[in-house]
C-alpha cells in the first residue's frame, strides 16, 4: 500500500499519506478480508490466486506455502516466487517439484551452438532459473548444473558455469570437475571454452 500511495500521490503531504495508508492497513487486514485472501489462495484459477498471494504477501504474509501448493496441484508458473527463498528445504522441495513437472534430462543432448529456445522452451527457461539461485546454495542440484552443462542451448552452459564459479572450489564433486574438463575438450562456443579453461586454472 505505501509504494502504492507513493507512486500515484507523490507531492501529497506525508502526513496525509500516511494517515491513508495506516487506514487502509487497517481495513485490509480485518480478519474478513484475510479470511477472503486465504480462501482464494486455495483456487484452481490461476488468475485469482495470483492476485491473492500477491495481496497476502504485500501485507507482510508468507505465501510460498500457498504457491508451492498451487504449482504442485496446478502447474502453474509459480517458479519465480517459488526460488526467491534463502530456505536450502524450500529449494531443494522445489527442484524435487520441477522434476516431478518437467524432464530435464531431455536438454541434455549435447553442447552446441543454439542462441535461443528452439524447443522445450519452458524447460529450457525453468532450468535458468533454478541455476541462477542455485549460487547461493553450494552443492545443491548438482543434476541440474551437469545437464545444464550438456544443453546445446549456449545460455543454459553458461548459467551453469556462472553457478559452478559462484561454489567455492571444495564443494566441486568429482561429477562437477569431470563434467568441466570433458567440457572444455568439445565446447564448440570460444567464449565458453575460454571460460571453462580459466575456470580450470
Amino acid at each position: 500500500m505505501v509504494n502504492k500511495v507513493n507512486d500515484y500521490y507523490p507531492n501529497w503531504d506525508t502526513q496525509i499519506k500516511n494517515q491513508i495508508i495506516n487506514k487502509a492497513n487497517e481495513v485490509i487486514k480485518q480478519d474478513k478480508w484475510l479470511d477472503l485472501l486465504k480462501n482464494t489462495l486455495t483456487t484452481n484459477n490461476t488468475q485469482q490466486f495470483q492476485l491473492a498471494a500477491n495481496l497476502y504477501t504485500q501485507y507482510g504474509f508468507d505465501a510460498w506455502e500457498a504457491r508451492f501448493e498451487h504449482q504442485k496441484n496446478y502447474h502453474s508458473d509459480q517458479w519465480p516466487y517459488l526460488l526467491l527463498s534463502d530456505s536450502l528445504p524450500r529449494i531443494k522441495q522445489v527442484i524435487q517439484l520441477a522434476n516431478q513437472q518437467y524432464d530435464f534430462s531431455k536438454i541434455a543432448t549435447g553442447p552446441a551452438l543454439i542462441h535461443e529456445y528452439e524447443t522445450e522452451i519452458d524447460t529450457h527457461n525453468l532450468l535458468d532459473l533454478i541455476l541462477q539461485e542455485l549460487n547461493h546454495f553450494p552443492g545443491v542440484g548438482e543434476d541440474l548444473i551437469l545437464i545444464g552443462l550438456n544443453s546445446p542451448v549456449i545460455q543454459n552452459r553458461n548459467i551453469a558455469l556462472n553457478t559452478i564459479e559462484a561454489w567455492d572450489r571444495s564443494s566441486w564433486s568429482e561429477r562437477i570437475k569431470t563434467a568441466i574438463q570433458e567440457l572444455a575438450i568439445i565446447e564448440p562456443d570460444d567464449k565458453i571454452k575460454h571460460r571453462i579453461i580459466t575456470l580450470l586454472t
